[in-house]
């Protein structure tokens, strides 16, 4: 990933439209990954750090938005106000453009994230464009989830860092810090949480005490039964009488219509005949993608495994010939003998010839294992679905390129609409004929909103009255709840292993990683540690070459730092993320010695990309120097009192626009 260019708009300290370049440059014929900003106190550099936070990840990167209330809260405050403007704006906006690599594959980002204060609330939306075109099929909260998933919330803080961050890890003795680090780089919170609502279930369980509690349990299900019952009747109801209003406004629109066909001529009738065939390219659009998620809903995932699908049909096939086999064998082989008892002779000749006479069935079965307890219908359904699941390959792709052909037809038919001549005498009759369309989609949407809304209502029903049955159940039978017991704990414990074989793993790999970082950072001063981290606390130890035992509490401020910044360094790199790196103040406790350290060893090596917020005493001229070679761009952020907004200058305090851009 490579952030080129970070946008804010009236965005805390920064007013109006601020855009600032972060795309590496090549240097010395290599590229040189470090932008550097000057500021000092207040002049913006956490602001810069908040905003690509913000940006990508909304009421998780601020503090205190434990609810959605306290989050717009927190936005409205984000939005520059001076005192000294006359008129200060109500919206702000933040966004960042960057590339991202996925397998091989480069494409180009554009989030943005934008407020506007209205009243007491705050109206919030989130844009993201992909390779020029924007995502108009996800919602805020699909959208957020879509970046979720490019970069992980999770590990965002170990590389969009601050000062504090570097403090709370040189200073944690406990490993409190770490493992939160660790935790959310292995997902061992979501297990943490899956395990909690475990022990929850089984607290429940433990409670069910007798039938009188169960009949309480019935009684107020039967109540949220009957609740959603009601709303599904009032919902079918607002249908009702939408679906009466939509078509008094379609029959409204064809009225318009045919006045606007008369009096326009053949130029209305041209534009009528694109607008209905508009809107039956739309309805079959819709359609199309309804029977996409209707393929896509079934046997798809299915499809996405054809190999493995291979393979398990395979075994069912071999183990289903396998039983035919054994049992065909069990069966000759009890035949065989009610034969000879049936007889009773003690003839050698006869005995000889049942036995030649069954020799060919009574032949050893196949050996092989029989390692999946199906039955014989069990196998042929499991057969038939993974064989349905292979026939969706042609609907799909076959639904793709109608969808396609239908959207390549409604963007000719927009172009057409564009570009067809306006006649003055008509625009009033167009404005209304738009109006009322837009009505009746608005009707549509209501519609769909209430069958919706139906359909929930109808669901959460379903829900209540399946918990109601098997409440029932478990009054005539009370091991049905000693089972679902039974099973949490398992799976509780299987969960539990799960995690401390994961942690095991990585935990490995960190150790290795941070003693890599740890002895580059600080190979010059002659110290060398290797860090062990304790599975079950994540409690680090720091032992030195002879194995001795070094207390962190002997480390000077300076190394602490820089134990900070190597596990910092470690827990990235463990992650294999290739993400850009962004720091803010991170040198304010180093000496001259340790910053040299980072300006040879880390800064220049920790990321394809390195953004540095510094102040004016954290890089000197000294250490300005010696990061030159990796600096592409340099800025410096002067905040004017009067106005009380900081500027974006290009060139680095000392240095002018072309010392600092090198």
């Amino acid at each position: 990933m490579i952030i080129k260019t970070i946008r804010l708009q009236d965005f805390r300290v920064f007013s109006g439209l601020h855009e600032i370049n972060l795309t590496p440059k090549i240097k010395y014929g290599s590229k040189a990954p470090i932008t550097l900003f000057g500021g000092l106190n207040g002049a913006g550099k956490t602001s810069i750090l908040t905003a690509i936070l913000l940006t990508l990840y909304g009421r998780h990167a601020l503090e205190d938005s434990t609810s959605l209330k306290k989050y717009h809260a927190n936005l409205s405050k984000l939005i520059h106000h001076s005192p000294t403007q006359l008129i200060n704006s109500n919206s702000a906006f933040t966004e960042i453009t960057f590339s991202f690599a996925n397998k091989g594959i480069v494409k180009d980002f554009v989030i943005k994230r934008a407020w506007a204060q209205k009243n007491s609330s705050v109206d919030e939306k989130l844009t993201i464009t992909v390779d020029g075109k924007t995502l108009t099929d996800l919602d805020d909260r699909q959208a957020q989830a879509f970046i979720n998933e490019l970069i992980p919330i999770g590990i965002a803080d170990l590389f969009f860092f601050d000062g504090e961050k570097i403090k709370s890890i040189a200073e944690d003795q406990g490993g409190t810090a770490l493992a939160e680090s660790i935790e959310k780089l292995l997902g061992l919170d979501v297990i943490r949480r899956l395990g909690a609502d475990l022990d929850l279930l089984n607290k429940e369980k433990e409670k069910e005490q007798g039938q009188a509690e169960d009949q309480e349990k019935i009684r107020l299900l039967e109540l949220e039964l009957l609740e959603q019952e009601q709303i599904a009747e009032t919902a079918l109801e607002d249908y009702q009488n939408l679906k009466i209003q939509k078509i008094e406004k379609s029959q409204e629109h064809d009225r318009l219509s045919l006045e606007l066909q008369t009096d326009g001529g053949a130029w209305s009738e041209t534009r009528e005949e694109v607008l209905r065939r508009q809107e039956d390219l739309l309805t079959h659009q819709r359609l199309i993608k309804e029977d996409m998620r209707t393929i896509i809903s079934g046997g798809f995932p299915l499809l996405l495994m054809g190999k493995f699908t291979k393979k398990v049909a395979r075994a069912l096939k071999s183990e289903s010939i396998t039983r035919q086999e054994l049992s065909f064998h069990k069966k000759a082989k009890i035949l065989q003998g009610d034969l000879v008892e049936k007889l009773g002779v003690n003839r050698q000749d006869v005995l000889e010839l049942i036995e030649e006479t069954f020799a060919a069935h009574l032949t050893s079965p196949s050996q092989k294992a029989v390692i999946h307890d199906l039955t014989e219908t069990q196998t042929a359904s499991i057969l038939e679905k993974l064989t349905n699941s292979q026939n969706l390959k042609t609907p799909l792709k076959q639904a793709l390129e109608e969808l396609n052909k239908t959207n390549s037809e409604l963007d000719d038919l927009g172009i057409s609409l564009a570009r067809a001549p306006d006649k003055a005498a008509l625009k009033s009759q167009f404005d209304r004929l738009k109006t009322i369309a837009e009505e009746i989609g608005a009707l549509a949407e209501s519609q769909k909103s209430a069958l919706g809304e139906r359909k929930a209502a109808l669901y959460k029903g379903l829900t209540f009255a399946r918990e109601l049955k098997a409440l029932h159940l478990k009054l005539s039978d009370k091991a049905r709840g000693q089972r679902a017991y039974e099973l949490a704990k398992t799976t509780k414990k299987v969960l539990t292993d799960f995690s401390q074989k994961l942690a095991n793993s990585k935990i490995e790999r960190l150790e290795q990683a941070f003693n890599n970082s740890f002895e580059n950072l600080s190979r010059k001063t002659g110290r060398k540690l290797a860090a062990k981290i304790e599975r079950d606390s994540y409690k680090v130890t720091l032992k030195d070459t002879n194995d001795n035992h070094i207390d962190r509490n002997d480390l000077s401020a300076g190394e602490k730092q820089i134990y900070a910044i190597a596990m910092l360094d470690a827990l990235g790199k463990t992650t294999r993320r290739n993400l850009p790196i962004v720091i803010d103040t991170p040198l304010g406790r180093l000496d001259s010695v340790h910053r040299m350290r980072l300006a040879e060893d880390y800064f220049p090596h920790a990321s394809q990309q390195v953004v540095i917020l510094s102040t004016d005493t954290e890089i000197d001229n000294s250490f300005y120097n010696k990061l030159a070679p990796h600096i592409s761009r340099a800025y410096r952020l002067d905040f004017d009192n009067s106005k009380n907004s900081s500027t974006v200058v290009e060139g680095y305090f000392w240095k002018d626009k072309q010392e600092g851009q090198g």
